[in-house]
């Protein structure tokens, strides 16, 4: 079984609701077995947006999500709620219907906590930061709200005990400040202290939108961040919303970052994060 594991997903802006088939000549994406990647986006219809800087596509994105042969998404990130409560649920529908599996949010804590296993003795696990300065506006699950996995060595540990003698998780981190190469000193204290549990197979990180390093220890891999997948330039309009219609302006101001504007201003990536 070949799986691979790509970085960031978006699949608004200029991409919106279009085909992505196609799309991606990457040979080793193409003929994996089993493509897992981060679902940086809410996928929902209704009229709520949260007040910050937001992702979010209608619900095309799961024919995009199945024009690209992605099966698996990792939903523990911190614009997973950007339509709010109710986009977290309608985004896991979504992928329900489309037979997509995913894991790190859910609709409560408890269905957060199961494992989702590929094999028979491997299983995926998502988390995500919080309460970070760089990290702090996530929605987390409790007992009767939608939202991500929290995380935090002793969740891990947790979700560990759950497996058998014979199975090893995968975990899937949302972490780390954006747009920096390297991680932080306590990432790495932590992913050592995890890949020495015989439990953990490998160690994946997301969210700083550019390629982290990553670490050997214990025999096992820890990559700090797999940078950006597939993730288009797009439009926010004042103070700091995501614009996903088709705009053409040529003479439209453009930023390298997605912050407040005072007008419609075009969201391009810098060069590093493409890679």
């Amino acid at each position: 079984m070949k799986i691979i594991f790509a970085g960031d997903l978006f699949l608004g802006g200029d991409l919106y609701n279009k085909s992505a088939e196609n799309i991606i000549k990457s040979k080793a994406f193409n003929n994996a077995d089993v493509k897992v990647v981060n679902l940086e986006q809410a996928i929902a219809d209704n009229d709520f947006v949260a007040e910050k800087g937001t992702l979010f596509t209608s619900s095309f994105a799961t024919q995009q999500l199945e024009q690209l042969g992605i099966k698996f998404v990792g939903l523990a990130n911190n614009h997973i709620h950007d339509k709010g409560k109710e986009g977290i649920i309608q985004t896991i529908n979504e992928l329900d219907k489309a037979q997509i599996k995913y894991f790190g949010a859910e609709k409560n804590i408890a269905l957060c906590n199961n494992p989702l296993f590929f094999t028979q003795n491997l299983s995926f696990f998502g988390y995500c930061e919080y309460n970070k300065p760089y990290l702090k506006n996530v929605q987390i699950a409790d007992k009767t709200n939608p939202g991500v996995k929290p995380l935090s060595y002793q969740s891990i540990l947790q979700d560990l005990n759950k497996l058998s003698d014979n199975q090893q998780a995968i975990l899937f981190f949302h972490w780390g400040r954006e747009h920096v190469s390297l991680p932080s000193f306590e990432n790495i204290t932590l992913a050592k202290k995890l890949l020495e549990d015989k439990r953990v197979a490998l160690i994946i990180g997301m969210h700083p939108h550019r390629i982290q390093s990553y670490i050997k220890h214990n025999n096992k891999f820890a990559f700090f961040s797999l940078g950006n997948f597939l993730f288009p330039n797009f439009y926010i309009k004042p103070p700091i919303q995501l614009v996903n219609e088709d705009i053409t302006h040529k003479k439209t101001q453009t930023t390298r970052y997605y912050h407040r504007v005072e007008k419609l201003t075009y969201k391009k990536w810098k060069k590093i994060n493409r890679i």
